[in-house]
Formats: C-alpha cells, structure tokens, sequence
C-alpha cells in the first residue's frame, strides 16, 4: 500500500531526476554529474535510477574515464536486469571494453546484443563499434564486413561516416583481401573505395604500372564516384610530379651492436645530406628502423618498411639478424644490401645482396700482391687458435696453393700466450720468404719484436685489415719495416673520392672517418647512383639495376656484385714504411 510519504518521496525523486538530467541535455556535464551521483545515493532503488545510472556511465565516457563509466554501466545492469535501458547500458560496457582494450570482452556484449531486436540505429552503432574491435585486433576481413554492414543499414550521414570507416580498415587489408573485396563489390559505391585502396598499397610499394591500370580502370569504372578527383589528382601526379624513392634502413642503434650501427649510419646519412643538395628530378626519403640487434625485431623491420613503401633496404650488420632479415626480404621481393660476413647470405635468393669486406676478398688480395708483384713463394703461419685465425689460416693455405706458392711451415698460439720466441723459432726459416699473422695489431705489435731475438731477418710480415691502425706503426714501426696487410678503406689514399669523403665527413662530424662510416656511406652511394641514372619503377628493376653494377667507384674500393648478389671489390693494399701506413697499388 501506498503511503502520503511514498508518494512525497518519489515525488521529490523524480524532480531531482529531472534536474539533473536537464543539466545532462544543456551539456552541463560537471553538474550534471554531481547531480546525479547525489540522486543515485540518496535513492539507490528510486523510480529513475537506473537512467541516472545510465548518465553517469555516458558522462564518464565522455570525459575519457572509462573505468567509472564501465563501473556505472555494470552497476545498472545488476541492478535493473529487467530496465528499458538494458540494450543502451550493455552497448556502454561494450564500448568501455573497446577502450579499455578489452576487445575480445567488447565483441563477445556486441554479439549478445545483435541477437536482439534493434533499431536501425542501433545496429549501425553496434557493427560500427564491432568494426573497430576486429580492426585492434588486426582482423582486418572481419573489421571490414562489420563497416560494410553499418554502411548498408546506415541513412544520410550515417554512410558517410560508415563510408570513412571502410576507407580506413580498407587501407589495412593485403592485396589478395582487396582483390576479394573488388570482385565481391564491383561496379558498387564500396567498389570505387576498393579500387582507390589498391592504388594505394601499389603507390606504397612503387608499383607503378599497376597504379596506373587501377586508376584508368576507376575512371572508366566510376566516372562519378565522389573519389573521382582524388584518383584523378594521383594520376596527374604520378605522371608530372617527382619521383619518390623511399630508402629503409636497419641497423642496430641500441644494444650491445648499437656503437657499430651508429658509425654506418652516420656513412650513409652524409650520403644522403650530399645527394638532397642536389637531387635532381627525384625526392629521396630515408626511413631508419632500430634492429636493437635482434633477428625478430629486424624481420618486423622489413615488414614494416615494406608497407612503408621502400623499394630497397640496407643493412643490418649482426650475423644471425642478417640471415633471419636477408630471409624476410627475399620472401617480400625487396632488394637487400646486407653489411655482414655471414657466410653463404646471398644464398638465399636474388634480392639479397652483400657490399662488405669478405674474409676471402682480404686473402686473395694479399696472396696476389705478395706472389705476383713481390716475388714471395714460401710462406709460414703463425695464427691465434680462435675461430677467427682458423678460418684466415685456412684461407690463406688455399690462396697460396692456388696460386703456385708453398706453405713451409705452420704453427699457432692461444689467446692468452705473451712469449713467442719458442713458437717462432720452431717455424723454419730456411724457405721461409713471409709470415702470416692473422691478429689484432695489439698483438702484432707484441709478436713483432721477438722475430730480431729468435734471429729471424729479412722476411716479411703480413696480416690481416685488423692492422690498419696508426697505433699498431705508432708502436712497432722498426719491427714491422715492409709489413703487408689489405683492407677496403685507406683514409690516407690520394684517390680524390677518398679524399673529398674524408674532408666531407670532418666537417660533418669533426672526426676522421672510419672503415664502418665508409661501408655505410659506399652502400648508400651505390644506391643514389643507380637512383640518378634511371629511377627504378619497382622494386624488381632496382634490384636488377644492383646486379648489373659493374666496377662502381667506392670509397670501400671499386665495387661490383656477382651474378650471385655478392660484392667483388679491389682492395687497398697496404704497408708500413717509416713511420707511416701506405698505400702500395
């Protein structure tokens, strides 16, 4: 039964209500708010509380605060299971999820409440919202039905903005999902988005026949879809307007590596800062992606860069990223110039190239000099046994063979060994004309000298790249009189090439460039050349373009690829003379 004070209550609970929710409609929402929360509390079960409740949920969400909204939207529901609201309160929920990032939670509500009777409104809301779940998840193909389907039950404005909906997951669907969906919705307003969609995956990844035939064929198509002008204007442009060549590049710049892929990178920056003085008729545009030194992170680079739009990539450096990331272009179709020693690399298909200094480059390039312009036949060698004095030692072996000399004697040493007189003298000198010492120029400037105490005279030292270093002359130049090692850059060398990138990179830098900052700066170099004399159209010509390279005039030596994508350079060969390294081809 219902009392005078029940009535008077109730009475004064709608009123309240009704203030509140007249603040709510003005846009008061501060107000409004607190309005709302008061009614909610002074009567928890009151005639329109589970519409306050419902406002508060909203109010929140306006203001970005989604889990008090979400809390209000869960209260109600509780609360009035059985209240008109219900559908608005569990699309509230939905919605929350959605920004809270809880899409899987959101769509699961969503297709609760499709099974319900719905206004048309509301299931254009509830597609679109579903839409948007499927596009955080990446599941483009469903994100895209659910736009087409708040398209088709949409009026007015509604398609409008289902239309840009669709443009925006359209632009995230692969080529085979686009050539499904144009196929499915040809000749229709959603046709003429698919067709604009393809045009721009082929401009991102220089495709540029395939631009056109989708252009003309829009044209033809939709002569009045309302993106007429824009594909109209992407014509004109790719026609007239500069050329854009995107260049990727991945190197590690954090990480244990992060030091050596600074140095490339400030090679092949000043090779870009050179090229935009005067670039011409084509628009250079250089994206660096972060390998951290890890072979997961840099296959995600290529990806990324693919889709990016760039026709080529360089890098990275690490041997196991290289492989992993040499892998992921080949099965994209983008040309790669790798920056490693990885063996066997450009193995793995045509779109994988290498422009960095090989082991057996260095040994071939010293065991010519020394046979066939000094006269040097018997040779002995002294090598670390480490893996990296194996391989030279073994390569070396093979050099001399194959190129009529003799080896006369073999002998190593371990890592930590600092008196070498027992070991030298068990080498016998009698035929001996060099000695091969693959080691660092520390150590070589420890062997050096103890070649005088075991009697050892007139014979010649010869090493690796690791010797090129002022320090190693610096500190053992009596001793090393005549000494013969190779190395790809000579910072020194009269070459006028060499001479202006040294002078351009001090005053870049204000420091002297090293053999990394000439490897990225060359790489990039071969690039720029191949861009000023024929812009590639696709990714495909540019990597034909890098396997006709033929004797390119490098810092690093001149330069070609094999048919293999492997680089052949004429090395620098070098010696010590006085006090001084120089250059002796």
């Amino acid at each position: 039964m219902t009392t005078d004070r029940d009535s008077w209550r109730r009475s004064l609970a709608i009123n309240r209500f009704r203030e509140a929710e007249n603040l709510f409609n003005r846009g008061d929402l501060d107000r409004a708010l607190k309005r709302l929360e008061t009614y909610v509390r002074d009567f928890p079960r009151g005639p329109r509380t589970d519409q306050a409740l419902i406002y508060i949920g909203e109010i929140y969400t306006q203001k970005g605060k989604h889990k008090r909204g979400l809390l209000a939207y869960q209260r109600m529901l509780s609360s009035f299971p059985t209240s008109l609201y219900r559908k608005r309160a569990r699309y509230g929920v939905a919605y929350s999820y959605w920004r809270l990032q809880r899409y899987n939670d959101s769509l699961k509500i969503l297709k609760g409440l499709l099974s319900s009777y719905l206004k048309r409104e509301e299931r254009v809301k509830i597609y679109t919202l579903s839409g948007d779940n499927y596009l955080a998840l990446e599941r483009f193909d469903e994100a895209i039905s659910m736009y087409i389907r708040a398209y088709q039950w949409a009026k007015g404005e509604g398609k409008t903005l289902a239309l840009q909906n669709i443009r925006k997951g359209l632009g995230c669907l692969s080529e085979e999902g686009l050539l499904k969906l144009k196929e499915q919705y040809g000749g229709t307003v959603i046709g003429g988005y698919v067709e604009i969609a393809l045009a721009n995956l082929y401009q991102r990844q220089h495709r540029i026949e395939d631009i056109r035939r989708e252009l003309i064929f829009f044209q033809k198509e939709y002569p009045d879809h309302e993106l007429t002008k824009e594909a109209k204007d992407i014509l004109t442009e790719l026609e007239e307007g500069l050329e854009v060549v995107t260049i990727g590049c991945i190197l590690p710049l954090s990480g244990k590596l992060a030091p050596y892929g600074e140095r490339v990178l400030r090679g092949i920056k000043l090779a870009e800062n050179l090229f935009q003085q005067n670039p011409g008729e084509t628009s250079l545009r250089l994206i660096v992606k972060d390998s951290k030194g890890d072979p997961e992170t840099g296959m995600q680079a290529v990806a990324d860069l693919v889709e990016e739009g760039a026709m080529v990539i360089l890098g990275p450096l690490g041997r196991l990223e290289a492989m992993a990331v040499a892998k992921k272009a080949q099965e994209s179709g983008i040309p790669i110039i790798t920056l490693t020693q990885r063996e066997g690399i450009t193995e793995v298909g045509d779109f994988v190239f290498r422009d960095f200094l090989r082991p057996d480059l260095q040994i071939e390039a010293l065991v010519d000099y020394a046979i066939n312009s000094l006269g040097l036949m018997g040779y002995a060698i002294l090598y670390p046994d480490n893996s990296y004095g194996n391989m030279y030692k073994d390569l070396f072996v093979n050099a001399v063979k194959k190129t009529g000399g003799t080896i006369v004697g073999m002998e190593h040493y371990s890592d930590d060994l600092t008196d070498f007189q027992e070991i030298i003298r068990r080498l016998d000198a009698t035929f001996c004309e060099a000695v091969f010492i693959p080691d660092t120029y520390e150590k070589i400037a420890l062997i050096a000298p103890q070649f005088v105490y075991c009697d050892v005279q007139d014979v010649r030292i010869l090493g690796t790249n690791l010797w090129n270093n002022q320090k190693l002359v610096d500190i053992a130049n009596e001793h090393l009189q005549g000494a013969l090692f190779v190395d790809s850059f000579f910072k020194n060398s009269p070459s006028p090439i060499i001479q202006r990138f040294v002078e351009n990179f001090y005053l870049t830098f204000w420091e002297e460039p090293q053999f990394l900052e000439a490897q990225g700066y060359d790489a990039m170099q071969i690039l720029l050349h191949i861009i000023k004399g024929h812009t590639p159209k696709s990714r495909s010509e540019l990597k034909d373009a890098l396997h006709n390279i033929k004797d390119f005039p490098g810092v690093t030596g001149t330069t070609s690829f094999t048919k293999t994508g492997d680089v052949e350079k004429q090395l620098f060969v070098l010696g010590i003379q006085g006090k001084r390294i120089i250059q002796l081809n």
